[in-house]
């Protein structure tokens, strides 16, 4: 995950499937990113994004075993720009699950209900 191109070298997936929701039709992954999953399920890993290294472990112990081994980051951007890439990325989603004339997704639907019920059923 990158705002505006910052660091788009590095991809850390922790968990997760990368699956056309999640990754906006996997346009928000940067083509010449090198990628790191980590996953419980050794299944789940290279299903939608092939990584360039697979790390298949508990996500807590993985990463924790990473912050050991990995330096420091010197620089890291700025709060504002996290929160204008995520109020641009959730503006995008708003407008590619509006109601259509075409078949309706499942996208759509997983948006609805995170507006109706809230994100996480609170």
């Amino acid at each position: 995950w990158s705002p505006g191109g910052l660091d788009d070298q590095r991809l850390l997936l922790v968990g997760t499937r990368m699956e056309e929701f999640q990754s906006g039709l996997w346009k928000l992954v940067p083509e010449a990113a090198k990628v790191v999953q980590v996953d419980i399920d050794p299944f789940e890993i290279g299903r939608n994004i092939r990584p360039d290294v697979a790390i298949a472990g508990d996500a807590q112990l993985v990463l924790a075993q990473l912050a050991e081994v990995v330096p420091a980051v010197e620089q890291r951007p700025s709060t504002a720009e996290y929160v204008r890439f995520k109020d641009q990325f959730e503006k995008r989603v708003d407008e590619e699950c509006a109601a259509g004339d075409g078949p309706l997704k499942t996208k759509q639907v997983v948006h609805a209900l995170n507006d109706t019920f809230g994100e996480f059923g609170s």
